[in-house]
C-alpha cells in the first residue's frame, strides 16, 4: 500500500492491513464540503484518493449555527457523479426542527445517498437530541421512515 500511495505523492502507512473486500467493509472517503482554511490546493478535489482507493465518500453535515449550506454538500455530491454518498455524521446543537426536516429532504431527493448515522452524543450533552423535543419529534416524523 505505501508503495501505491507514494506512486500518487501521498505519505505511506505504516502497516499494510489484511485485505477485507467488499461487501464485509466499505470504505468512506469523509472530506470537508469546503476547505479550512479556504485557500487555494484545500478543497475536496485536492485530496480525493481515487475511486481505487474508496468504495463511497460523504460528508458529515452538523447545525450548529441556524443557517444551512445545503449548497456546499451539493457540490460535494455532484463532485463525483458514479460513487455511493453517505453522511458518515450528522446532527444539531440547536432544537431545530427545520433542519431535520430539510435533512430528510436531502437524502430523499438525492438517490445516491446510501447511509446517514445520526451523532446524538452524550445523554445530556449538546448534541443528545432528547434535549431537542422539537427535533426529536422532526426526527420520528421524517427521519426514521427513511430507515424503512
Amino acid at each position: 500500500m505505501s508503495a501505491k500511495l507514494r506512486a500518487r505523492k501521498m505519505p505511506g502507512v505504516s502497516v499494510d492491513l489484511t485485505p477485507n473486500p467488499y461487501p464485509n467493509m466499505t470504505v468512506v472517503w469523509n472530506p470537508l464540503g469546503i476547505g479550512e482554511p479556504p485557500v487555494a490546493g484545500n478543497g475536496f478535489r485536492d485530496y480525493y484518493p481515487g475511486g481505487a482507493y474508496v468504495d463511497a465518500y460523504g460528508n458529515n453535515y452538523y447545525n450548529t449555527t441556524g443557517t444551512y449550506a445545503w449548497h456546499v454538500t451539493t457540490r460535494l455530491y455532484q463532485a463525483f457523479p458514479s460513487e455511493p454518498f453517505m453522511f458518515p455524521e450528522w446532527g444539531l446543537t440547536l432544537d431545530d426542527p427545520g433542519y431535520v426536516k430539510s435533512f430528510a429532504s436531502f437524502v430523499r431527493s438525492h438517490r445516491r445517498v446510501r447511509f446517514a448515522s445520526f451523532y446524538n452524543g452524550s445523554p445530556g450533552s449538546v448534541y443528545d437530541l432528547r434535549r431537542k423535543p422539537k427535533s426529536l419529534s422532526a426526527y420520528r416524523r421524517y427521519i426514521v421512515p427513511l430507515s424503512r
